[in-house]
């Protein structure tokens, strides 16, 4: 689920502290609390948009609240704040992925932000709260409602239960009380119930919060980026459109125009590079990711692609050292031990691809990818055994994959295995007829 809210720190006050403390109307409660709520947006390596939620601020230099879910897998990441301006997240400080909690680094200073009740209690049934977030993409929503139950798990509490509407987009938005404190932060809704929505509490958030005081986030794509203003941040939206949505003439426009306005801006040069990557140009792809690690030098994935450039190009040695950086700058960088592993093997370097595709499948055992080109480099290198068994990993992590099929076959066939190679025919027939039609005459040829 997605939607998000900022929050104020906790403050240090005694127990008991508010107890006389008037309630805030609905007006001044979104007030006090929306300039704090963002959108929490989400993107791969590609531009691709695979994340939306909302989240809200706990500190004034850039602590941010969401929930884990809204940030799993991201590699760049930006909050949209409510005045249409956006910030670039610099990392993950710490998350609890069973609380569904996690706290990020934004790059800003003197960010409006809200406070956490300091009560280990959550608030009794029947009181009064409001959520705030980005239901459904719809910036800075406000609903109310009441606290409607208190879920336990082994005696301690693991829900706030409210009546305060949500939808997709809420998510890791704060749940206020009526002074504006946050109480909670949404989780999820039941969408089959009658307004069964849930938060988790906010003593939940302060445990993390101490947690995220002592570490350094965990580096994204997206680290060191400056603010950019509301025209800025539609510009770069739209340029990222249109390249998920390879409008390739449209992000050239865009993306031009962004370079004359934003000469400094690496994720600019970033873009320019991806797109004439897609547009077959690598040596100008090459160039425009250069430009972007000149203007912020710890860029891995720029890194990553320029290395995906010079070996579009033929230059392999210039290639591997490109992918070391990378993997220099980021040690669990999977994706980086791949691309490695294929430029040494186009460089007659099987072993040392079979180190670097072993190396990526440790950092990630489902990367049918790398599974793949592992058995294609122990082909290569006549070990037919280990490359059949690699074949038959990265077919069960992608079953309609036909080019394994087709090399699992020729394996089988190198190990005078016709009836293993006939199966990998018979699957490849029925995924791709006319790769299935290349094989069949060696399949033949074979004795029975």
């Amino acid at each position: 689920m997605v939607g998000m809210l900022p929050v104020l720190v906790a403050a240090q006050t005694q127990p008991g502290a508010d107890a006389g403390k008037a309630a805030l109307s609905a007006e001044q409660v979104f007030s006090r609390v929306s300039p704090a709520v963002v959108r929490v947006v989400v993107r791969d390596r590609e531009f691709k948009e695979i994340g939306l939620g909302s989240g809200f601020f706990v500190a004034a230099d850039g602590l941010l609240v969401t929930n884990h879910h809204v940030v799993r897998g991201a590699q760049f990441a930006t909050v949209l704040r409510a005045d249409g301006s956006t910030l670039f997240v610099d990392g993950v400080l710490a998350f609890d992925e069973g609380r569904d909690l996690a706290i990020l680094k934004v790059n800003g200073t003197g960010l409006p932000c809200l406070e956490v009740v300091p009560a280990d209690a959550p608030p009794p049934v029947g009181t009064q709260v409001y959520a705030v977030g980005n239901p459904m993409g719809l910036t800075n929503t406000l609903s109310n409602g009441l606290v409607s139950g208190i879920r336990k798990e082994g005696g301690e509490v693991r829900e706030i239960q409210t009546t305060a509407a949500v939808s997709p987009g809420s998510s890791g938005g704060p749940l206020v009380d009526a002074q504006g404190r946050v109480v909670g932060v949404i989780r999820s809704y039941m969408a089959d119930g009658q307004a069964l929505n849930f938060a988790v509490p906010a003593a939940a958030v302060r445990v993390l919060q101490v947690k995220a005081a002592t570490v350094k986030p965990a580096p994204l794509a997206s680290a060191g980026g400056k603010p950019l203003d509301a025209k800025a941040t539609r510009e770069l939206d739209a340029a990222y459109a249109a390249i998920a949505e390879k409008r390739w003439s449209d992000a050239a426009r865009i993306i031009t125009g962004l370079r004359s306005r934003q000469p400094d801006n690496p994720f600019v040069w970033y873009a320019l590079g991806y797109l004439h990557g897609e547009l077959g140009n690598p040596e100008l792809a090459a160039e425009a990711y250069k430009t972007a690690i000149r203007l912020k030098p710890y860029y891995a994935d720029a890194y990553l692609f320029l290395g995906s450039a010079y070996s579009k190009m033929g230059r392999y040695a210039e290639a591997v050292e490109a992918f070391k950086t990378a993997i220099r700058l980021k040690p669990d960088y999977a994706d980086a031990y791949f691309f490695l592993g294929a430029a040494y093997s186009e460089m007659d370097r099987s072993a040392e691809a079979v180190e670097a595709y072993k190396t990526a499948i440790r950092l990630k055992p489902d990367y049918a990818e790398a599974h793949f080109f592992l058995g294609a480099a122990y082909s290569k290198m006549g070990r037919y055994a280990e490359a059949v068994e690699a074949y038959k990993t990265a077919i069960r992590l992608k079953p309609d994959e036909a080019e394994a099929y087709g090399d699992l076959g020729a394996a089988y066939l190198r190990r005078g295995n016709r009836a293993e190679a006939l199966r990998a025919y018979q699957a490849l027939q029925r995924l791709n007829p006319v790769m299935a039609e290349m094989l069949r005459p060696s399949i033949e040829r074979l004795p029975e």
